[in-house]
């Protein structure tokens, strides 16, 4: 079920049991028809496993607290601050519509102006009509 503890997990997050030390990801299930509630789910080598509470975010050797959310979470950092939904959120955040570096330089050092067609010359007078040659003759 959802929760404050859960709401940032993501499917495919790396999670661990906090007694067995058992390894898994996390598995979100499609929301329930009557209500709308989303569960979680934890596979791994077993079969897949409801989230009871005993599942903390992250794998590795130590068992850390989180500085920002208060809940802990595993890491292979000994010093590691922040767990992997804090990390998350702490990532710049992009407008959909924002200029990247690479555009950004583009401009600047590349055509600044786009590319206009150039307008289409004029089109030539028609040539005059040739006079008929009074001599040709037509060999059928």
């Amino acid at each position: 079920m959802v929760d404050e503890r859960t709401a940032d997990w993501v499917n495919g997050d790396p999670v661990t049991n906090r007694f067995t030390g058992d390894v898994g990801t996390v598995k979100w299930t499609h929301a329930r028809q009557s209500d709308g509630k989303r569960f979680v789910r934890v596979r791994g080598a077993w079969p897949e496993v409801w989230e009871n509470g005993h599942w903390v975010i992250g794998q590795g050797a130590h068992q850390r607290t989180c500085y920002e959310c208060g809940y802990p979470f595993r890491t292979d950092v000994a010093d590691a601050t922040f767990c992997l939904c804090c990390t998350r959120h702490h990532r710049p955040r992009y407008e959909a519509d924002a200029v990247s570096t690479t555009h950004a330089h583009n401009r600047l050092f590349g055509n600044a102006t786009p590319y206009r067609a150039p307008d289409p010359a004029p089109s030539p007078k028609p040539a005059p009509a040739r006079p008929d040659d009074e001599d040709f003759e037509v060999p059928f």
